[in-house]
């Protein structure tokens, strides 16, 4: 349950790391990264 909560937590870009421990899950970390450029001509657009 709480991967599938950390898969849902990342949105449309992000990653999730699941660490084991002898068998066992002993972490769970999740980034959730968020684009604020949408193209490359957006890039060339704004630096002008």
């Amino acid at each position: 349950m709480e991967i599938s909560a950390a898969l849902q937590s990342v949105g449309s870009y992000g990653s999730v790391e699941i660490y084991v421990q002898k068998g066992s899950v002993s972490q769970i970390t999740y980034r959730r990264i968020i684009k604020t450029l949408k193209s490359r001509k957006d890039i060339f657009s704004s630096s002008r």
